[in-house]
């Protein structure tokens, strides 16, 4: 049981002193004194519980601390003056003036009461929801003036529509507009606050019975009389608003909101005005209406509201219902956005993600530490101002650049070195893949993953120059091994033993290679320098690869495989140095001999692509075999120098895993690319793209 504190009790004066004030003027009003005794002691006890109300109101905006509520409460204090000067005018003798007198006091205490509504700092409320509760009361008031209006046009049927007693309905259509405001404040209102605001609408309530009550008898029997039991709603009414407006504030909660989350008060509160009206007129003064009717006006009233509350319900429920939906699957996003950074976060490569203009929206950590850049103010830069995204130059600016159109324009996850730009202007190397990011099957932007290269290239540097220091040096004793060797084979030398033939023509064979070895070595180190002579011109492509199937048919031949060549169209001009075009040809022929079954067959297709090349413009041609296929974890690797698909200690094709790295770095070297696909088990296809010739 929670006890209050003395001091507590008694500074609650007010709810004792308000109770005695009820109980007696509940004896008066419902004893048998004579009529204009009640109707004296309702009058000015009324005016005086008024007075009383503007003066708490007056008070209460004294002593409150906070400068926008004080001047609310004395906007509050202002209008119940004035509702007090209308209900004087009341109390004068009756005149021609006195309803218009009325209705200007009361629209006046209206507009200066809402006015200080709208001053009083409160949680803001939504506009649909404020638009609803405003539409409740002008439904109310407006049902509650038809049915006074249908009402009394039947029991007085000698008004005329200009006269002036009709205004004097105006009070319980004020009352409705009152709710309707004191309705919103609650909404708008933090939980502490909620008693003193349903006080007083309630209040207000039992105000617009009294005031039904005396529109009803002043439009009856004219003039009006006071002193009814009706009466009694003015005394609970004034009392309850000075209850609500003396109670102590409460302490708000932190983070407490209104109960724009809970329109079934509201609504209620609301219609409680045309419910309490429509009983006031089933036991009200109008004698000459019969039973059925004041019956019928009580029904319309109360379906009125329970259809109104009904619908408030049923939309509250569904509002809920989408709430929780929402929340769920607010939290559900969140959640995976959650496992998704911490995912990126775990990676060691570089994760960026770009949109369709090329700026970028998302990087992790590791990329922010690639680039040197603070991840903040990555996004929202250009992808080309941080990754070298076509090295090889020549792309439009206003098409997506080298690898970015590969994945964007054409859907294609797209591989190769490059390097990323860091602020000061240092070239970082790194293999890229860029990948295309889709949403409901539409690519919105692209995915990038940027592996550091500088600690491979440092290693592959040192192999290189290791390689390059002993291919120089082999190169002039293979020479002299070469030359003794025909020398021995021609029989220049005199003849050679007939059980050492064979042995010089595998000793020359086995030079031949290793001098094609030390060849290639040459090559990839003048490739990697810079220092590989071209010499590019306009070439049809389709010449040179049946030139390249010619060449190889006696390879094909032995190994009993058939090998075509299908050019599509006729125009196959392309940019590029027919020499080396022949000898990437070349490899890729004899890989294909090498792997295809016996009797398969090889196929090389030719194509112009106006897409390719990040939207330059291709002739493509690939060479497919039916062989075994790479595994999808060697498709890049074999790329790489002395790699090849099959790195076992008894692999059954010979090689040096040079020719792929060579043929590559030749075709970047013409501005082209070269890729694989492959289906283990079934077929590989290598495609050269070279940029598309002027003739």
């Amino acid at each position: 049981m929670r006890v209050e504190p003395a001091g507590v009790l008694v500074s609650r004066w007010y709810l004792p002193v308000g109770g005695a004030v009820v109980v007696a003027a509940a004896a008066v009003l419902l004893s048998p004194l004579p009529q204009p005794v009640r109707a004296t002691v309702s009058d000015w006890g009324v005016l005086g519980l008024m007075l009383s109300v503007a003066a708490a109101l007056w008070v209460r905006g004294r002593t409150k601390t906070d400068p926008g509520r004080r001047r609310a409460w004395q906007l509050f204090a202002v209008g119940c003056l004035l509702a007090a000067v209308g209900n004087m005018v009341l109390l004068l003798p009756p005149s021609d003036q006195s309803a218009s007198a009325l209705v200007v006091a009361t629209v006046a205490a209206i507009v200066v009461g809402s006015t200080g509504t709208l001053r009083y700092p409160s949680i803001p409320l939504g506009r649909v929801e404020l638009a609803r509760v405003l539409a409740d009361g002008l439904v109310v008031g407006l049902s509650l003036l038809g049915i006074l209006l249908g009402v009394v046009s039947a029991v007085r049927p000698d008004l005329g529509g200009d006269d002036t007693g009709w205004t004097v309905l105006v009070l319980p259509v004020a009352d409705c507009v009152v709710v309707t405001v004191l309705v919103i404040m609650v909404l708008r209102s933090p939980p502490a606050d909620y008693a003193r605001f349903y006080t007083a609408a309630l209040g207000f309530i039992c105000i617009g019975v009294a005031d039904t009550g005396f529109a009803l008898r002043q439009l009856a029997a004219s003039p009006a009389t006071t002193g009814e039991p009706t009466d009694l709603g003015w005394f609970v009414g004034y009392l309850g608003i000075i209850v609500a407006v003396l109670s102590p504030d409460r302490p708000a909660r932190p983070g407490a909101h209104g109960v724009a989350d809970r329109p079934m008060l509201g609504t209620a509160t609301v219609y409680a005005c045309l419910v309490a009206a429509a009983v006031v007129l089933m036991v009200g003064p109008l004698g000459d209406i019969s039973t059925p009717v004041r019956v019928l006006a009580v029904l319309v009233a109360v379906a009125v509201a329970l259809r109104e509350l009904l619908v408030t319900y049923d939309n509250l429920r569904l509002r809920r219902g989408l709430t929780r939906l929402v929340e769920q699957r607010t939290e559900q996003l969140r959640e995976s956005a959650e496992l998704s950074e911490a995912v990126a976060a775990s990676v060691g490569d570089g994760v960026l993600a770009a949109d369709l203009d090329g700026r970028l929206t998302y990087a992790n950590a590791a990329a922010a530490t690639l680039l040197d850049w603070p991840r903040t103010r990555l996004v929202g830069r250009p992808l080309a101002e941080v990754v070298v995204l076509d090295p090889d130059g020549g792309v439009p600016p206003s098409r997506p650049l080298g690898w970015v159109g590969e994945a964007v324009e054409n859907g294609r996850v797209s591989t190769g070195r490059t390097h990323c730009r860091q602020p000061d202007g240092t070239l970082v190397p790194v293999q890229l893949t860029v990948s295309p990011l889709s949403r409901s099957g539409r690519t919105t932007g692209c995915v990038v993953a940027l592996r550091d290269l500088r600690g491979q290239e440092r290693v592959e540097r040192m192999k290189s120059e290791f390689v390059s220091t002993v291919s120089h040096e082999l190169r002039t004793p293979l020479t002299s091994i070469r030359g003794v060797l025909g020398l021995m084979a021609d029989g220049r030398l005199g003849p050679v033993a007939p059980q050492a033939v064979p042995m010089v023509r595998i000793a020359s064979e086995s030079t031949e290679r290793l001098s094609r070895l030390v060849d290639d070595l040459l090559d990839v180190e003048r490739l990697q320098s810079g220092r590989f002579p071209l010499f590019p011109t306009d070439v049809d492509l389709a010449e040179l690869a049946r030139r390249a199937v010619d060449q190889s048919r006696l390879l094909f031949t032995a190994r009993e495989v058939e090998v075509g060549v299908h050019a599509a169209g006729e125009d196959h001009v392309a940019w590029g140095d027919p020499d080396r075009i022949q000898q990437v040809l070349t490899n890729l022929l004899s890989n294909a001999a090498k792997y295809a079954p016996p009797g398969s067959e090889v196929d090389v297709v030719l194509g112009r692509d106006p897409a390719g090349l990040g939207g330059r413009g291709a002739v493509a041609v690939a060479v497919r075999d039916r062989g075994p296929g790479i595994p999808a974890d060697k498709l890049e690797q074999i790329f790489d120098r002395f790699v090849q698909a099959d790195q076992s200690d008894t692999r059954a094709k010979e090689g040096t895993g040079l020719g792929l790295a060579i043929a590559r770095q030749l075709v970047h070297a013409m501005h082209g690319s070269l890729r694989v696909e492959s289906e283990p088990g079934r077929s590989t296809t290598f495609t050269m793209e070279l940029p598309l010739g002027d003739r």
